[in-house]
């Protein structure tokens, strides 16, 4: 065939009305679905690896707000104390504000105490919860130690597996007396 653009291996046979058809062998036709269906799963697993990082960081970031929440309000309310106790139970402290009723401070206080999962901020009244609050959802881990100088050292964790996040603080009650003994 003259003056007709022809590839290497490509045979062109003429058609009825001066048609050219080209046409594929079976075995090339299986090369390129085969090439195809590999650049499809190459695309696949990239996607899903993005997929997958992503909510690897939606997941931390959640933790991160949660423990960052808890440790905002357990700062703000163990400001104001007016004494503290750190429960024997791990993840339960006790305090006195100011405007709570004074006396024996086994039957009026708050606390935090991890239940569930939830840090809860409980006010208790003549001995029995007056009111129970979540602070903060999503907590895996709460404790509370009292140091020698009465600050009170605060460690929250939230989350759990490799999105899981640690926040330590210390706060020094503004109205504790001089001589605290932890």
């Amino acid at each position: 065939m003259r003056g007709a653009f022809q590839l290497p291996g490509w045979k062109v046979k003429a058609v009825r009305w001066g048609h050219y058809e080209r046409g594929l062998t079976l075995v090339e036709l299986l090369l390129v679905l085969a090439l195809l269906g590999l650049a499809a799963a190459a695309v696949g697993g990239f996607y899903l690896c993005g997929i997958f990082a992503w909510r690897k960081g939606v997941d931390r970031m959640d933790s991160q707000q949660n423990a960052r929440a808890a440790m905002e309000l357990v700062d703000r309310e163990l400001r104001f104390a007016h004494w503290v106790d750190v429960a024997k139970e791990d993840g339960e402290i006790r305090y006195g504000l100011p405007s709570d009723p004074q006396g024996d401070h086994r039957r009026h206080f708050r606390r935090f105490r991890l239940w569930g999962g939830q840090l809860l901020l409980e006010q208790i009244v003549g001995g029995s919860t007056y009111s129970s609050n979540v602070a903060a959802g999503g907590i895996s881990a709460v404790s509370f130690q009292v140091d020698g100088d009465g600050r009170v050292l605060i460690s929250i964790t939230a989350g759990s597996g490799e999105s899981a996040v640690t926040l330590q603080s210390s706060v020094r009650p503004r109205n504790l007396p001089e001589t605290v003994t932890p």
